[in-house]
Formats: C-alpha cells, structure tokens, sequence
C-alpha cells in the first residue's frame, strides 16, 4: 500500500489523456492474507482504482476496512494460487495488460499457469532473502531479449528482458 504504481513523465500523462485512460493505471494487489488497508497511500487515495485478488479468508479480514473505501474492489479466487481465473475476472472488468511486480512465489505461479509472456528481471547486488536461490525452480524456456548492467550508481544491477514462448494471456 506504500506504492503507487503510476505515469509521471507529463508527456506520458498526456498520452494517457488523450487515450481516454484515467492518470494513474489500475492498482492490483495480490494477498492471501488479507492486508491492512487504513495504512498506505494506494488504499487511501479514492481517485484510485484499486482491484485486490484474494481468496475468501483473505477478503473476509478485509471485510469492514473495504466497506469504507468503495474505490478498492475484490478479486476472491476459488483457492491460493488460481492465477488463471482471476487473469479472467481481471479480463471481464477490462484489465488488459498487467505488470506484475513481485518475489519468486508470485512469479512462478505466473509462469506455470502461462500467463506471462514478457518477464523483466532486474537483479541487485544487495544480499537479501536467500543466497543462490533462483527466481524458478525449473528449466525456463525463453528468448533473452534484453540483458543490460548498472554503471555508476547502479553497478551490479542487472536488468534482463525474456519472452517466454506459448502463453496463455488471451
């Protein structure tokens, strides 16, 4: 909820105006969990239009904090990890291109349920989490589009673009 994932270059926001899009892109948030939803600018902001995929416990911990923020709508999955049916709701409200940002967890369920075709990877030389631990578990196929290194300020950062063959994203 501390993020807000936006357009900010003016000509980018005028772009999107003359789109007929609203300023700031749709903000989708995936918990299984539930998430506090009085703290963070995203929650809080009603000019927002703010989707959260869910499962039923989830919403349910949600449930009263919703009520008073009727900008933020639900997306409750049958189950954790169905990825597919909530790609297809998100597709029925007009959803039409996600940038998906997040751990291993999130993205590997991504990949399995072949709903990603573009993976952007940006790599940091900051220790965090667990050392050596891959982003997926399994052999990838993909076509590297892109692979470029930070200089300056940004040495060790490594940005890679792969596209990902037979996705599923229709």
């Amino acid at each position: 909820g501390d993020l807000l994932l936006s357009i900010w270059r003016p000509e980018l926001v005028a772009l999107r105006a003359d789109l007929g899009l609203p300023r700031h892109p749709v903000q989708i948030v995936a918990t299984i969990r539930g998430l506090n939803l009085t703290r963070g600018l995203m929650f809080n902001a009603p000019a927002l239009t703010v989707i959260i995929v869910t499962v039923a416990h989830g919403a349910d911990a949600m449930r009263r904090d919703l009520a008073a923020r009727p900008w933020i709508s639900l997306v409750t999955m049958a189950r954790a990890g169905d990825l597919a049916a909530a790609f297809r709701e998100l597709r029925a409200r007009g959803v039409q291109r996600l940038s998906c940002i997040g751990g291993r967890t999130l993205a590997e369920e991504l990949i399995d349920a072949r709903l990603v075709q573009d993976l952007y990877l940006t790599t940091s030389p900051i220790s965090a989490g667990e050392p050596g631990t891959p982003f997926y578990s399994k052999p990838l196929a993909s076509e590297l589009v892109v692979r470029k290194h930070g200089t300056a300020a940004d040495a060790g950062v490594t940005f890679e673009h792969l596209r990902l063959p037979d996705a599923s994203c229709s």
